[in-house]
């Protein structure tokens, strides 16, 4: 029981991880190979963690078991079989992502390399490579090297500062960095998991009931953008609203509707043909 709950507490912090809002397909892929990196040491040296070794101890010590059986190589030899199993199966699993470890260097946990970067667009070169220009790419990587020192590279470690959050604080301080842009947006933009799209799935059945059946397609949209994206309680939306006349007269009015459009297109349409 020592040995499994060692081993699910590895495995639920990379799942905490891998389904958080913010990661992206490539720090998803490097939370895998990290998880891989470490159970394969662990076969490497049939390793067991404190507890085990000393229940195993205890067992060994006891006066009535039989002596006759070596029951740590017992326990030695499946421990080794479930580590070999793990790491296989990831590794079979994890296969299409091993180029996404290229753009490892984009969450800035150390100092990018024109290298490393390099490498990455060449993977990537017939998404990206037609947008991006390398002499200009080159001078941004060595600007950035410049400003993102290894004592900032730190401090955000040991602030434990998300990965859009380093970036952000990158562009604000830097706007001519038009091409690393490009290539963060394309990193970003892939997904690590597909939780936030469960989610917003299971939000949409919440809120889209036998009740409200009439309600359209583009108003559903526009309530989970609202949903999804204003991070505030309805008391706060309210006051928000409340504080905003303008808004409160074009959300009374009569303007949003497509048959008072139909009608003041119509209307419009048909003052032209007369002038």
């Amino acid at each position: 029981m020592w040995f499994v709950h060692n081993i699910a507490s590895l495995f639920h912090k990379v799942i905490l991880d891998v389904e958080g809002d913010k990661i992206c397909a490539t720090e998803a892929a490097l939370e895998y190979f990290e998880l891989i990196n470490k159970l394969q040491n662990r076969l490497n040296e049939l390793y067991l963690p404190l507890k085990v070794r000393e229940s195993l101890s205890k067992l060994e010590n006891m006066g009535d078991i039989d002596r006759s059986v070596n029951y740590r190589d017992i326990f030695i030899m499946h421990v080794k079989q479930f580590y070999s199993n793990c790491v296989t199966y990831l590794k079979n699993w994890s296969e299409n992502l091993s180029e996404l470890k290229l753009f490892g260097w984009v969450n800035l946990k150390k100092q990018v390399s024109w290298a490393e970067i390099l490498s990455s667009c060449e993977a990537f070169k017939d998404y990206i490579g037609p947008i991006l220009n390398q002499d200009e790419l080159f001078d941004e990587v060595s600007l950035i090297r410049t400003n993102v020192t290894e004592d900032k590279i730190v401090d955000w470690n040991s602030r434990n500062i998300s990965t859009e959050d380093r970036w952000l604080e990158v562009f604000q301080k830097e706007s001519a960095l038009k091409n690393l842009k490009i290539l963060c947006e394309f990193v970003f933009c892939l997904p690590g998991t597909s939780a936030s799209l469960e989610r917003l799935f299971s939000n949409i059945n919440n809120y889209w009931s036998p009740d409200k059946s009439q309600l359209k397609i583009s108003t559903l949209e526009a309530i989970m953008q609202v949903y999804t994206n204003f991070k505030v309680s309805c008391n706060e939306m309210f006051q928000f609203l409340k504080s905003k006349t303008q808004l409160l007269k074009e959300i009374h009015g009569s303007k949003k509707y497509d048959w008072y459009q139909n009608d003041d297109q119509n209307f419009l349409a048909g003052t032209s043909k007369e002038n």
